[in-house]
């Protein structure tokens, strides 16, 4: 569920192993408006960017992105039909934090830990 505490809980999850961002870009959903939601963006020195109501296009990467997940994570589940949603998505996290990105030359991962991570599970 979508609301202020499980979005301030999931980032705080994420932050903990990667550090606070000095930026978060996202839409105009009541989580990311609330009062909790900018409290907790300006203790942590967070600037806190929203994209133009009506014109998600604005904000493409973060839809390009959706879209490649959302086809990643129906791959993977078509292809093991017995896989659990949240072993799923472990799985697509894995993957793409271990892929080139067309970009940088590098993976996700060798450029927050200096190195690939191993894929064996």
């Amino acid at each position: 569920m979508a609301d202020t505490n499980n979005t301030l809980d999931k980032l705080k999850e994420t932050f903990v192993g990667f550090g606070f961002p000095t930026t978060i870009v996202s839409d105009n959903g009541t989580h990311f408006t609330s009062i909790e939601f900018s409290s907790f963006c300006q203790s942590n020195g967070i600037k806190h960017l929203t994209i133009a109501l009506g014109h998600s296009a604005s904000n493409g990467s973060v839809e390009n992105t959706e879209k490649s997940f959302k086809l990643g994570l129906k791959k993977i589940l078509m292809s093991n039909p017995t896989l659990s949603l949240r072993s799923a998505i472990n799985k697509y996290l894995l993957n793409y934090r271990n892929s080139q990105h067309p970009t940088t030359g590098y993976a996700p991962a060798e450029l927050i830990f200096g190195k690939k991570v191993n894929l064996m599970v």
